[in-house]
């Protein structure tokens, strides 16, 4: 899009087949005036159609897709799942988060494919990212479910509400001053859903006692969200030399 704005051109060496197909598309569909020469310009490219139109879509759809990209799933997999072609996600992907070759670079794939900031309190969004990322696929459908109901009460009565109530607790967390010693016990006490559990919980038994007790663990932590300057500050105390030992958000962040 950037190329098309300011009048240049894309070549197959620099920037590839994909998006010089891509600019001579968006240029055909400024040139055209009529029904019917749209409707040919689709046929001709119906993979693009379908990568531009999932883009401006509404919906989680695009942030589910890139969440089941990060999980390693195949585009026929991610096609099945959110009940697109499949040439239209291995286009979007292409063109919008070709992240497949580089899941692996660690900090490519947190700082610049997800977007997180350790200076400030991520978005649910990003987490989800995050998450999906370091979990897999089976963290997907708690998310989705959990955004979707993101403004309501849960029902710590129900399976489904304790699983909202937990995520929510883990959004809060994760938005806690690092340094602050609430934030260290709140984030070991979710290890059974972000980090990797203890030898002490791989007992099938435990770990259920513990799911079983979700709603009472949330109860009986009392703790304040962090205000912005201790925010601020946290990402001021991120630029500490690299073997410094406070508990810091980038940690946080890596634990998830």
């Amino acid at each position: 899009m950037n190329i098309v704005e300011r009048g240049g051109y894309a070549t197959v060496k620099r920037d590839g087949e994909l998006v010089q197909r891509t600019v001579r598309y968006v240029r055909q569909l400024n040139r055209l005036t009529t029904a019917r020469g749209m409707k040919r310009a689709v046929k001709e490219n119906p993979d693009l159609y379908l990568a531009l139109k999932l883009l401006q879509e509404q919906s989680n759809r695009v942030l589910e897709l890139k969440a089941r990209m990060l999980a390693g799933q195949t585009d026929q997999a991610i096609a099945r799942a959110i009940g697109f072609p499949v040439h239209g996600v291995a286009t979007f992907a292409a063109l919008y988060f070709d992240v497949r070759a580089r899941l692996k670079a660690t900090s490519w794939i947190r700082w610049v494919a997800i977007g997180v900031d350790p200076g400030q309190a991520n978005s649910p969004e990003t987490l989800f990212l995050l998450h999906a990322w370091k979990r897999g696929p089976m963290v997907i459908e708690p998310w989705l479910d959990y955004l979707g109901y993101e403004q309501e009460s849960h029902n710590l009565g129900s399976v489904i509400g304790r699983q909202r109530a937990w995520i929510a607790h883990l959004i809060d967390v994760a938005q806690l001053p690092a340094t602050s010693n609430i934030s260290k016990s709140l984030w070991k006490a979710s290890y059974f859903t972000l980090g990797n559990p203890p030898k002490a919980v791989e007992s099938t038994s435990i770990r259920n006692t513990v799911s079983r007790n979700r709603a009472t663990i949330l109860a009986e932590y009392a703790w304040e969200k962090p205000k912005m300057d201790q925010v601020a500050e946290v990402g001021r105390r991120n630029q500490a030399p690299i073997n410094a030992k406070s508990f810091t958000m980038g940690r946080l962040v890596k634990t998830g």
